[in-house]
């Protein structure tokens, strides 16, 4: 498709064929390139210097070339070279990527969708061109607030494809991960260092061990990069995949007053939707400038809490902390009362600047066993 510098009908539309490298006047040079070649017919004469510019469609290969270098050459009539660029023109880097659709690729929760849970993910790996060389690795970097168990590979991690030890004439199938590690500096990344090649459009999976986020993150993508090479400074396929949702503690929390420096209860109600065990724990975070109260009777009412319920605080912080024998149930509705003191008019205005340049507000009640 002519752009721009082309005369006459040249200007409109190029005629142009697909030739054999062979057939061009190229000698050892064709060394390195396609099979094939792109031969635009001029129709009228191009006075020279003058710059031109065309646009042509490529099938890309399946992975980088040996060398990605580009030739260009102007020819005469008789086909003798007039210009080259000397075959010196560096190609752009091709990016690989994963089969996405229909959910060939995806992630899903396996254990649990609740925030601070322990969980297992299944990740699913379709690759729409094979990854192959030495040292091969996928690196998968969940949102913020996840964290990669240290070794994430867990006992079970039921591959797929299944592992067979080739016996009764089967084919003999290795696990296709190796090993999985979670990056020390940055928990929601982990490397799988692979045991060899990966096939395009074949697919594989694995569960992998992870602590969900504290909260529904803002950018809800998973990320999945291919190394070879050992090479982590280069991917070679890569996708982002929509992660699920996490499913929150249903909770209020209702002050007794609504002033500035006013000292009084503050009424929590909590809807859990799984049991919390002996000695579990509701945890109560307040914003900046709150004081929480409630190791004297005084301050704590236990509501319909078990019975030997205590609890605990200091700052913005509370622990309400169930005795050995009791337990909360999933679908139960819950409510007890702290003690509370609220900020002055100018810590709340500090507080609201803070926890808005930081992203942070409003108040946190969460679930966690002992």
């Amino acid at each position: 498709i002519p752009l721009a510098g082309f005369l006459g009908a040249d200007a409109v539309s190029l005629n142009s064929t697909v030739v054999s490298v062979s057939s061009l006047p190229l000698g050892n040079l064709a060394e390195g390139l396609s099979k094939e070649a792109l031969l635009v017919r001029l129709s009228a004469g191009r006075p020279m210097p003058m710059p031109f510019a065309l646009q042509v469609v490529v099938d890309n290969p399946l992975q980088d070339p040996p060398a990605n270098l580009w030739r260009m050459m102007v020819l005469s009539p008789s086909m003798s070279p007039l210009y080259t660029n000397d075959g010196v023109w560096l190609g752009f880097k091709l990016y690989a990527t994963f089969e996405v659709a229909g959910g060939l690729t995806s992630i899903k929760w396996n254990m649990s969708n609740f925030p601070s849970d322990r969980n297992v993910v299944r990740l699913r790996v379709n690759l729409a061109s094979p990854l192959s060389g030495q040292f091969l690795m996928i690196r998968i970097v969940s949102p913020v607030g996840f964290m990669f168990d240290g070794n994430c590979l867990p006992d079970k991690p039921d591959f797929l494809p299944q592992i067979s030890d080739g016996s009764n004439g089967s084919t003999q199938v290795q696990p296709w991960v190796k090993d999985c590690t979670a990056d020390w500096q940055s928990r929601n990344r982990a490397i799988l260092k692979l045991s060899g090649t990966l096939a395009k459009r074949t697919e594989y999976a694995t569960n992998l061990g992870i602590t969900n986020a504290a909260a529904n993150p803002a950018q809800n993508f998973w990320e999945l990069y291919t190394f070879r090479d050992n090479n982590l400074l280069q991917s070679i396929h890569y996708t982002a995949l929509q992660g699920f949702t996490l499913d929150p503690l249903s909770a209020t929390v209702t002050p007794q007053i609504k002033k500035f420096g006013a000292s009084a209860m503050l009424f929590v109600s909590i809807h859990p939707q799984k049991n919390l065990g002996p000695y579990g724990e509701v945890l109560i975070t307040a914003p900046t400038g709150y004081s929480l109260f409630c190791s004297m009777r005084p301050y704590f009412s236990r509501g319909n809490l078990p019975a030997g319920t205590a609890c605990n605080a200091a700052n913005n912080f509370a622990t309400v902390r169930l005795s050995g024998d009791k337990s909360l149930k999933s679908g139960g509705k819950y409510q007890f009362a702290v003690r509370v003191t609220n900020p002055t008019a100018a810590a709340y205005q500090q507080s609201t600047s803070v926890s808005a340049g930081s992203g942070l507000s409003g108040w946190r009640v969460r679930l966690q066993t002992r």
